[in-house]
């Protein structure tokens, strides 16, 4: 469990923090010990108070640093094809309607709360995947000739559609249940940032030598989760 109470990042820049968070996702996709209080400052400065002035700086660098992704996850949209835009407009806009959920909500952040920045790091992350969902359908609907299966839409996330209080919990449950940092890995980069086995393997090859061992891992997992009970009332509860 990582607590950022008392993490130097608080006193840093906002630029200072945004760079930090870059360095510390690079270390991330390597492979290698990565520390989420930068990112995570950087959506607490950003999200907790959205109404001033100072947020809005945060969010700007929040934005650069994250468009990317959201660009990813949309075209990666099983709907996508459909909707005739770029997959970085619908980005924008995925990123716009988060904003615009905290403003409206400036308690919201709240439900976030910092008991492990890692969770709730990828908690905001599976928030803004769900913008993105939330854009690609809101194009699709400009088309009454297009009529999406439910199947599909369910299929773009790992992690339950739920209140965004819900996701922490979830992914607090998956990772109580997790043997070791490969697991970790794995499901981080399928669930949360979408990639493919053969695409985990090319940018991980010193952890995984072969694609199969990802294969293996995420089936293990998920046979695992499926035979624990406990786990099934852990996510309703």
């Amino acid at each position: 469990m990582s607590s950022c109470a008392d993490h130097p990042v608080t006193s840093l820049s906002d630029a200072a923090a945004a760079h930090g968070c870059r360095r510390q996702t690079e270390q991330y996709w390597l492979g290698q010990a990565f520390d989420p209080c930068f990112c995570y400052e950087l959506w607490q400065r950003a999200l907790a108070q959205p109404r001033q002035a100072t947020s809005k700086r945060a969010w700007a660098f929040v934005h650069h640093q994250y468009l990317r992704q959201a660009t990813i996850w949309a075209k990666a949209h099983p709907y996508f094809g459909q909707t005739g835009q770029e997959p970085d407009d619908l980005a924008a806009l995925a990123l716009e309607k988060m904003w615009v959920t905290f403003y409206r909500q400036p308690d919201k952040f709240n439900q976030f709360p910092l008991e492990d920045a890692g969770i709730c790091l990828k908690s905001l992350l599976q928030f803004l995947k769900m913008c993105v969902h939330s854009i690609v359908m809101d194009a699709l609907r400009q088309d009454e000739q297009t009529a999406p299966l439910e199947q599909a839409e369910t299929a773009f996330f790992a992690a339950p559609t739920a209140e965004t209080a819900d996701l922490e919990a979830f992914w607090r449950c998956i990772y109580e249940r997790l043997n070791d940092e490969e697991e970790r890995l794995v499901l981080d980069a399928m669930f949360i940032y979408g990639l493919k086995p053969r695409q985990i393997q090319s940018r991980y090859a010193a952890r995984f030598p072969d694609v199969q061992r990802i294969y293996r891992i995420k089936e293990n997992v998920l046979a695992r989760f499926r035979r624990d009970e406990a786990l099934r009332d852990c996510l309703e509860a």
